[in-house]
């Protein structure tokens, strides 16, 4: 006797969504709080947001890699970040070395290395800005130094009035 149904056949089953299944293993308060929150489809929504870069996330820049770590200097870097500090025990571009979080969007940490310059630029800009009063000031103040303060302060100060413009 032949089985007339069931088993595999072609074209039988579900199509293919694109999707894969992913298990996350949590506490029964966390599940309870997960189901509240819009379940699986909440989650769908979030993580394409981020992707999408229309959400900021926290992230503990502790936890970066290595190679992480060296996209977001870089990104920093391209945006024009200062790098004058690179020395120091906590230099800006480096927020793993003296921040337990800071707000970002999307999964790319070059980007994020940017987005963090932007966030930083003003704060940076004022305290170049008593960097040369400090030089200046001085009995016999380092000329190249002096340049250099107000070469960085002059292409911040521009970069910041072309995005005040864009806005």
């Amino acid at each position: 006797m032949t089985k007339t149904h069931g088993g595999a056949r072609p074209g039988a089953g579900r199509k293919p969504t694109g999707r894969q299944e992913a298990r996350f293993r949590l506490t029964p308060g966390q599940t309870g709080t997960a189901k509240a929150l819009g379940g699986p489809g909440r989650l769908q929504h979030t993580l394409t947001a981020q992707k999408e870069k229309t959400m900021k996330t926290k992230i503990d820049p502790s936890d970066l890699t290595d190679e992480q770590r060296e996209a977001f200097v870089e990104g920093w870097e391209c945006a024009g970040g200062s790098m004058n500090d690179v020395e120091s025990d906590t230099p800006w571009c480096m927020p793993w070395e003296y921040a337990s979080e800071i707000e970002v969007t999307g999964d790319d940490p070059e980007a994020w290395g940017e987005q963090y310059w932007a966030q930083c630029r003003a704060e940076v800009l004022e305290l170049t800005r008593g960097d040369l009063e400090n030089e200046a000031s001085k009995d016999e103040p380092d000329p190249e130094m002096i340049d250099r303060l107000r070469g960085q302060i002059a292409r911040w100060e521009r970069e910041e009035a072309a995005q005040i413009e864009k806005a």
